[in-house]
């Protein structure tokens, strides 16, 4: 879904439509893989390292501004969750791939975004709003991911 989708859900212009400079990352980031797509095939394991941490933040950055437009807690969880990998099956899509989060052997992927923005919509709760929490909780997605593609670690699935 990303940023712009979870937006539109809650009812609001998405920040890319609002302020052009947010839009120049991706335009820049486009620009790069479009040019430098063959080098960049070759620092696979960065890619995965950046995208673990854009996991962190998005599922933050989700979860907060659902909690600030009034969903409740879970709402808010799987909002966050879903801005978070929604931008990872879009990068897949868009590279002629099956989405890392819908295939059978990826490693963990929405669980960390689960996770992340569960502990944003806990310290919510809990009164407990602060930038320490959000870096926390990106942190611990992040790692959760990055432990993930280290050790192997999958979701449970069926058997058929």
């Amino acid at each position: 879904m990303g940023c712009c989708g979870r937006d539109v859900l809650l009812g609001t212009t998405p920040a890319a439509f609002s302020q052009p400079a947010y839009l120049v990352t991706p335009l820049v980031a486009t620009a790069v893989v479009f040019v430098w797509h063959r080098r960049l095939e070759r620092v696979a394991r960065f890619v995965l390292v950046v995208d673990a941490a854009g996991v962190g933040l998005f599922c933050v950055v989700g979860t907060q501004k659902a909690l600030l437009f009034g969903l409740a807690g879970l709402p808010a969880v799987i909002l966050g969750a879903t801005s978070a990998v929604g931008g990872g099956v879009l990068r897949d899509l868009l590279a002629r791939q099956d989405p890392t989060v819908l295939r059978k052997d990826s490693q963990m992927y929405a669980i960390p975004a689960l996770l992340g923005a569960t502990v944003i919509a806990l310290g919510q709760w809990a009164r407990i709003d602060t930038p320490t929490l959000a870096v926390g909780a990106a942190a611990v997605t992040f790692a959760l991911r990055m432990l993930a593609l280290r050790y192997n670690w999958r979701a449970p699935h069926p058997r058929r």
